[in-house]
């Protein structure tokens, strides 16, 4: 029983860790476009499980194009949150946009 109830603790404190890193790879600094007056663009993430696949990101693409993206990565876990950031990483890299990629594809 003890056992079982430290590999339960540990399972946990493995998922809160994932999923604080998780929310760590996503832009936090808001407004997103600052010298945009045009428009504002928040946003908050709060998964429903203690860690999955989705994501959100913001793109400048020069000064009249701006892009968002929102995702889901399939399934849920440390592996979807992973999953995750390499595709972050990867849309970060093909539209040139390197800044803050942590990992790549």
């Amino acid at each position: 029983m003890k056992t079982t109830i430290a590999d339960k603790e540990k399972i946990e404190s493995e998922l809160a860790v994932a999923r604080e890193i998780q929310l760590q790879l996503l832009p936090s600094t808001f407004p997103a476009v600052p010298n945009r007056k045009e428009f504002d663009i928040y946003a908050s993430l709060e998964p429903a499980h203690e860690v999955g696949g989705d994501f959100y990101d913001f793109y400048p693409l020069g000064d009249h194009l701006f892009g968002l993206a929102v995702g889901d990565v399939s399934g849920k876990g440390v592996a979807a949150a992973l999953h995750m950031a390499c595709l972050q990483a990867s849309v970060r890299s093909l539209i040139g946009t390197s800044e803050d990629i942590v990992c790549s594809s």
